[in-house]
């Protein structure tokens, strides 16, 4: 497993967050090609934001390669924007994140 991505894996507090195992095994999974696995797009930066805060830019420049190499990122636009309220969820962020998988599934760039 790539260990950088591993460590990815943090709270907005950069503590690791609830539910680490599970997110161990299933990145393990996409590693291993068992899993296909999906980032939203707006991730990225803030994933990059909260993991650069504790490491220096090389390190997270790794990290980011190492992610995105076994997991995906698929093409969302102004419509999947629009379409947030459809997943059902009070919270934008998480909905953008629910409507992001939904637009990536079964498609590759």
């Amino acid at each position: 497993m790539h260990s950088n991505a591993q460590e990815a894996k943090l709270e907005k507090t950069g503590l690791p967050r609830a539910g680490k195992a599970a997110s161990d095994e299933l990145l393990d999974r996409c590693d291993q090609g068992i899993h296909t696995g999906l980032v939203a797009w707006h991730t990225l930066p803030i994933l990059a934001y909260y993991y650069g805060r504790q490491h220096s830019s090389a390190k997270t420049g790794a990290m980011l390669d190492d992610l995105l190499a076994i997991l995906h990122a698929p093409h969302v636009g102004h419509g999947a924007a629009t379409a947030w309220r459809t997943a059902g969820l009070a919270d934008f962020e998480d909905a953008l994140q629910v409507v992001c998988a939904k637009g990536g599934l079964g498609r590759r760039d």
